[in-house]
Formats: structure tokens, sequence, C-alpha cells
């Protein structure tokens, strides 16, 4: 359906792929005409009219290609998130850009699973992963607008430094579509830390439907089907859409917040503070966790797989700690150790048992002269000798003189890389070994200084001083009704 004067969504959008953002757009006639300075007045197309008349008549053009594109439903939902007005603009006679055309493609790329369901007369688990695909890119017509950035090159924080402290939903959906722009060429281990460093940060809409890698290097998808937060605990649980699908269910736990513009930045410091790590969180999450696993999605004949990055990895073991007859595979990067009671119960408790429902492997990647994993006692995996449960600890090390900032270390991202990851230089910890390297006061003085630091000066007067610092800012911003410090849901009182 095209609008009345012929003009097309997919002009439009060629138009703003050659333009700069602040170009001003204008349909006359069958045509798109750029407005590049003054001096296009004198065109003749442009000579002699009422140049907010002629705004108004776009903006009805646009607003109906898109509405015919998306869905009235959809277009309203991208407007709401951005808090924009289409009919204010067109009232106004403002003229039509080629930011909003871009804002539109990051908003259109988040496609629901109820955008998807009127279009097919099956239920959507017995669609393949080819006909998903299709659908999806059919709800999905814009291409990438704006600067193409490399999606390795997009971290866990936002790529612009104002945006840390101020919230842009624009700039989060645009480095969510282009996070998972590339993902059919990604390998799982590639995906899975993708989406545990970056893509976790960046607000995913339950029941959003997600693009995974697919075999022969083809799409297949998962919908977000629920999200879990509380007192700086935010997990994701990821369900296969198809019945045919090749992937397996996922649940993510999101790590420390180091843009005070996402939800519940600071309760993760909190966390990252406490005597025993992630338990703040994770003890107000629990409820919401073990409703998870009662439910289908926690019934699957394979088990979920469990993956958590630096404070996420926290989360994750004390969740496996309760969960693990419904784990089948516990990732963690870079991730702090749990304390003593919770390993050595775990341990304790796994040992005991004669045969397992699904086999547990448990696999550590750390880097060398990370300090997050020289904090906590022990991490889960020590002390298993179960013979269905295979651990494994991988550590990066780098070459002398090339050791990359603290911030850089704790981030790097070891499969998700333009570097070749057969060019890492890697330590495998196995057996007696292994146990050694998971107990952090049996790893000597340089590790143990900064879990003395923590636990004393630290987890005393600066746990203290921001916990105090946070419900007081959070009080003030919320009575003058200022969009900072967003929290994910009402919280629990934080202790």
């Amino acid at each position: 359906m095209s609008g009345s004067l012929g003009i097309t969504l997919q002009e439009f959008i060629q138009v703003a792929r050659a333009s700069f953002p602040s170009t001003h757009i204008l349909a006359l006639d069958d045509q798109i005409v750029i407005k590049k300075n003054s001096r296009e007045e004198a065109h003749s197309k442009l000579a002699n009219i009422d140049l907010k008349e002629q705004n108004r008549k776009t903006w009805q053009i646009f607003s109906r290609e898109l509405e015919s594109a998306l869905g009235t439903e959809r277009v309203k939902r991208i407007c709401e998130r951005y808090a924009f007005n289409m009919e204010r603009m067109e009232q106004m006679g403002m003229p039509l850009q080629t930011k909003h055309i871009e804002m539109f493609s990051f908003g259109s790329a988040e496609v629901r699973t109820s955008d998807l369901k009127p279009l097919v007369d099956v239920k959507l688990e017995d669609l393949n992963p080819s006909q998903l695909d299709n659908y999806y890119r059919k709800l999905n017509p814009f291409p990438l607008l704006g600067e193409k950035i490399a999606p390795t090159r997009i971290g866990g924080a936002p790529m612009e430094l104002w945006a840390w402290f101020f919230f842009s939903p624009t700039m989060m959906d645009k480095e969510k579509q282009l996070l998972l722009s590339d993902v059919e060429n990604l390998s799982q281990d590639a995906y899975l830390e993708r989406l545990s460093k970056a893509v976790i940060n960046r607000e995913i809409a339950e029941g959003a439907i997600i693009p995974a890698p697919g075999k022969d290097g083809k799409r297949d998808y998962y919908k977000m089907e629920k999200e879990i937060a509380a007192d700086g605990l935010v997990a994701c649980a990821f369900k296969p859409i198809s019945r045919y699908s090749s992937l397996k269910p996922l649940l993510i736990f999101r790590p420390s917040q180091i843009a005070v513009s996402h939800r519940d930045a600071i309760p993760t410091y909190l966390n990252d503070l406490q005597q025993n790590i992630g338990e703040m969180g994770y003890s107000a999450a629990k409820p919401q966790l073990d409703a998870l696993m009662n439910s289908k999605f926690g019934s699957g004949e394979f088990g979920v797989t469990v993956i958590g990055y630096s404070l996420g990895g926290a989360h994750a073991q004390r969740f496996v700690k309760d969960h693990w007859r419904q784990v089948s595979r516990l990732i963690t990067y870079n991730d702090p150790s749990v304390d003593d009671e919770t390993a050595e119960a775990f341990a304790k408790e796994v040992n005991s048992q004669k045969k397992l429902k699904n086999s547990l492997c448990i696999e550590i990647y750390r880097t060398w002269g990370d300090l997050a994993h020289y904090t906590g006692s022990k991490h889960l995996g020590w002390g298993v000798v179960h013979p269905e449960v295979d651990v494994m600890l991988c550590e990066c090390t780098h070459p002398k003189g090339a050791l990359h900032p603290y911030m850089a270390r704790h981030s790097e991202r070891w499969f998700d890389t333009d570097v070749d990851p057969y060019s890492l230089d890697l330590n495998y910890y196995l057996g007696s070994d292994l146990n050694y390297h998971l107990d952090n006061e049996k790893r000597g003085e340089d590790v143990l200084y900064y879990e003395k630091l923590r636990r004393g000066w630290c987890g005393s007067v600066v746990y203290v001083f921001v916990n105090f610092l946070y419900r007081v800012l959070s009080a003030a911003f919320r009575s003058l009704n200022i969009p900072f410090l967003r929290t994910c849901k009402p919280t629990q009182a934080v202790q």
C-alpha cells in the first residue's frame, strides 16, 4: 500500500540511508526532495510553496506508509518509548528529518511475538526457524541506518559518555539493533558471550523476539520469556520459539552497571560491596526465580543454560546451587566467587548423588589480572568430584607488555572478537589444580589482599555511604519527578 502521492516507505528509507541525520525531507508530487540549504528554495519544485503545509503533507504520507508497514499499534508503541508525537510534528508543520526515520528503524527492530501472532494461523512453536525468519524480516522492513559500528566494538556501557548519566532509549535501541544485526555469522560461544556482556544491559522487553545463530549459517529465534528484577539483580529468561529449534533455553544474569543511566545501577554496586557478593539481589529475587523454574520454562528435557558475567556470575552461581537439577550448563566470565558455605553446600549435595538427571557442565572463563575474580571465597564447582559434572577453568594470560587497562581486561571478549581466539594464550585447570584456583584463600596474598580490602574498609564504610546516598538521592529524584536513577520495578528495601 502506498501513499496518496505514490511515495513508499522504502523511498523514505533510501533517502535516509544516503543523507545526514539533520537532512530535511519533503514529499513533492511523486518524488522526495531533500532541502539542503536556503538556495534550494530557488529549485522549481521548492519555489512558491508553503513550507509548513508541505511538511504536514510529508508527515501524513510518511505516517501512513509507516502504519501500513508496521501496524498502528507498533507505531504507537515506538512513539511512546521515545516520547515522540508525530501528530504534533504534523500539526506544527515541523520538518521530517533523516534522524526521525532512523528512530523508527531502531524501534521497529524490536519485534514481539504479539506482533507475529496475527500473521499466522498456527501456533508459533509449530513454525520452523526458516518460517520464523521470513515473518521476522517482514515485520522489520528497515535496514541498518545511521553510523555503522562493528558489534564487537560495543560493550556493556553506552557508546557515548553522556548516555552513562542520562538515559537515551534511541541510543540504547540503536546499540541493541547493531549487536543483533549479524548473529547468524556468530559461533554459539560468541553469541552467548555477546548476549551476557552487552545485549543483556539494553532492556529487552518481555515477548521480544531475539535472533540467534541457527543451523547452516541461518537464523533461529528466541522469545524473551521473562524478566526477573529485584534489588540489583536482573535476569532474563530466553526460550526457543520453534519446536524444531536447535537452541537451548537460556537464563542470563546481568552484570554490574557502570552507567548510572541504566536501571538499578547503584544496587548492583551494593551487591558487589556486600560481605557475601550478590546475596542481596539473589535473596530478593529468589521467589521469582523459583516460580520461573517451576513453570514450563524449567521443565525442559535437556535443562537450562545459565550464564553470568561479573556480578551476574555471582548471581548465577547462587541460582545454580539451588536449581542445579534443572541446569545443564553454567557459563561465567570474570565473575567473583561466592561464600564458602554456598560453594561447599553445592559440592556436598552434588557429590552425594548416585546419578544425575542431566549431566552438568561448569565453564569458568577468567582474564589474568582482572580483579573481579579475586573477590569472594570459593567459586561454584570447587570440590565437585561427581563423574557427571564437568568443571573447567580457562584463564587468558596476556604477554608481558600487552596487558590491557583494568576495565578492558574485565570486559574483554574472548569469542566475540575480531581477534582470532586461537591466538590467545590460554591456561586450562583441571583436577586438584582446579580446586586450588577456585579457592581464593589458596591463590596467594596478591589475590587475598583485594578480598580483605573489599570486606574491610570497602565492605563497611563505602557500603554504608553508598547505600545512604542512594536512598536519599532516589527519594529526592522521585519527589521532583526527575528520570534519574531509574529502577526496574519497585524494589524491596535495601538492607
